[in-house]
């Protein structure tokens, strides 16, 4: 009796074993599989990342190159103005020459 016990708790103590390891084992694939999914995750973010990355830079280069462009005109347009600047500076000493002379004349 006393040994019929001992293997009856002997069983339950092996199937308990084994369910442990079972559920050991369920928990490692299902960590694999979780591993795996973030993996899988990290590679896709990884190349979107790569693909914005690689799009900003376009974009900010196409804006550099615009803002070049610009930068170049606006100095030109400055650089005309001080040309109209310096000519009617010269214009207006000339004929504030005229007009002192024709005062001498008259006066």
């Amino acid at each position: 009796m006393i040994e019929q016990r001992l293997d009856r708790m002997e069983n339950m103590l092996a199937q308990l074993i084994q369910m442990v390891g079972n559920m050991n084992e369920k928990m490692d694939r299902k960590f694999e599989d979780v591993n795996t999914k973030f993996q899988e995750m990290d590679s896709k973010f990884e190349v979107k990342f790569q693909e914005m990355d690689t799009k900003f830079e376009v974009k900010f280069q196409e804006m550099e190159n615009s803002s070049k462009v610009r930068h170049e005109q606006i100095v030109e347009q400055i650089k005309q103005l001080e040309m109209d600047q310096d000519y009617l500076w010269e214009k207006t000493a000339r004929n504030e020459r005229e007009i002192a002379k024709i005062r001498t004349r008259l006066g």
